[in-house]
């Protein structure tokens, strides 16, 4: 049907401003303090879980994890829920599900990278030789594909669960924040 019949029916607009300003901030803050938490937890559990590294390069590993996630999270929480104006636990979860895909490449990089620049051997039980700025680039492709194979069923569930999560309260957060206005 066309516009002329009046059978069609046009895409509703988001209201401008759904959200007070203060409200943005706080959404903000708490998706900053959860992507790295369950981020750095779900390095953590994953790496013991499967035996795949001891002591130092744990905690290694899960602090550039969780540094990924802090990167990642709050950008994909500004595409998935801010800009368009869609705040549910659903939303949440596709937050947290993209923030886990992609923070598997990142932090294989940031630790390939920080593992090139103090001039370490390599990052976990892996030694790939780091010769140079393409091998750190190559080796974080090659690896991430693996990892998300490996444990990225366990990290991206968790993940999903931190999105839902924050997005449930969050929702909830902001029905009282549009009360009170």
């Amino acid at each position: 049907m066309t516009l002329e019949t009046g059978g069609s029916t046009m895409p509703k607009k988001a209201p401008a401003m759904p959200w007070s300003k203060p409200f943005v901030v706080y959404m903000f803050l708490v998706v900053c303090l959860v992507s790295p938490l369950f981020g750095g937890a779900a390095a953590y559990l994953s790496l013991k879980l499967f035996m795949l590294a001891q002591g130092q390069q744990v905690w290694f590993f899960c602090f550039v994890a969780a540094f990924a996630s802090l990167l990642v999270g709050p950008f994909f929480w500004w595409l998935i829920v801010i800009r368009p104006r869609h705040l549910t636990a659903g939303s949440g979860a596709w937050v947290g599900v993209a923030g886990s895909l992609s923070a598997h490449p990142l932090t294989w990089l940031l630790a390939f990278g920080i593992s090139y620049l103090t001039g370490s051997r390599g990052v976990l039980f892996l030694e790939p030789g780091l010769s140079g700025l393409p091998t750190v680039f190559l080796s974080a492709v090659f690896y991430s594909y693996f990892s998300l194979i490996y444990v990225g069923w366990l990290t991206t569930p968790i993940g999903a669960l931190a999105g839902a999560g924050a997005g449930w309260v969050l929702a909830r957060l902001a029905e009282r924040d549009k009360r009170r206005r």
